[in-house]
């Protein structure tokens, strides 16, 4: 069925059509390997060797397991346990990263850091920078990440090449390549569009009026942000700024468009965050990296350079982004 004949059709397959094309067309399968590595690497030098450490270490009576930890009836860990954790979770991240059984590593290196996440939140401080992290660690685990660029690949051609009938090269693109990345940015969106709301709930639009920014500035007390304190109209605009950025985000869910420019915006908005108040949630823009349309960049560089020397592409460069093939953006 053509889709000039479904857009004239009922309304039900229309949409389910729409559907199909926002999250299940034909992508490039090495995107998803690029986004794999990428977030292994992100993951790992999160962890480091010593950020769960103080699970162990602290005091008993400050142990207050969150619900999670409660419903699994896990108690606070020795160092012992810790230090199994982590060098499983290493071991299991190390094995996705090279696509080694890709999909059982992801899954369960996803399994073992949930865990530990938990644990983190159980000394009467929950934290959530690290939510979308996760959220990508799952949607990862469950794509199809492992079919190019990893050993599972390079054993299954080795494996076809001893059966004749199953020699045939592997395909390089999938219609289950492109959701995750899709249900990534709708994760980021609503990341964003919660903490706006929470703002809202606490203080209504009056959190905009800048005083609120101002007394965390002035407690803070870096030169830098001292200097923005001393301008309460500057904090009234970069107070409604991080509002409408963060209520808005979710508007380039559907407007694809608009998702660049709410990246970039929001590098600044944690960017800002750090110099001015020393908040670092660098796991959330770090997973920027993973939407990515690395083989649409791979493609228009290789076109850049097959231009003829002085001249002018024939494709427009606008023509040639909206062409297709941009897992995230």
């Amino acid at each position: 069925m053509s889709r000039a004949t479904i857009a004239r059709g009922p309304l039900a397959p229309r949409l389910l059509q729409r559907w199909r094309e926002l999250w299940f067309p034909a992508a490039p399968l090495s995107d998803l390997a690029i986004a794999r590595v990428v977030l292994v690497v992100i993951v790992l030098y999160l962890n480091g060797n010593l950020r769960f450490s103080s699970v162990a270490r602290a005091p008993a009576v400050a142990w207050e397991p969150i619900a999670l930890v409660e419903l699994l009836g896990l108690g606070q860990p020795s160092i012992e346990e810790m230090r199994s954790l982590q060098i499983a979770t290493r071991a299991l991240l190390l094995a996705g990263g090279v696509g080694l059984l890709t999909n059982v590593a992801l899954l369960g290196a996803f399994v073992l850091q949930l865990v530990q996440e938990a644990f983190l939140n159980c000394f009467g401080k929950v934290t959530h920078s690290t939510v979308p992290l996760m959220h990508a660690m799952l949607f990862f685990a469950l794509s199809p990440c492992g079919r190019v660029w990893s050993l599972d690949a390079a054993l299954r051609r080795l494996w076809r090449g001893g059966h004749a009938e199953g020699a045939r090269a592997a395909p390089q693109r999938s219609r289950f390549a492109r959701w995750p990345f899709e249900l990534l940015f709708v994760e980021l969106s609503f990341y964003y569009f919660n903490g706006g709301l929470s703002k809202l709930a606490r203080s209504g639009f009056a959190w905009a009026e800048g005083s609120t920014l101002q007394y965390y500035l002035l407690e803070r007390g870096f030169p830098t942000g001292l200097w923005v304190a001393a301008s309460p109209a500057l904090c009234s605009a970069l107070s409604w700024g991080a509002l409408l950025f963060e209520l808005v985000f979710p508007i380039a869910i559907v407007v694809r468009r608009l998702r660049l420019p709410f990246l970039a915006v929001g590098l600044l908005f944690h960017v800002g965050n750090h110099v001015l108040l020393d908040l670092s949630f660098w796991p959330v823009p770090a997973i920027y990296l993973l939407v990515v349309p690395w083989s649409e960049l791979r493609r228009l560089s290789l076109a850049r350079d097959a231009e003829p020397a002085g001249g002018y592409s024939s494709v427009p460069a606008s023509r040639a982004i909206s062409a297709g093939g941009k897992p995230g953006m």
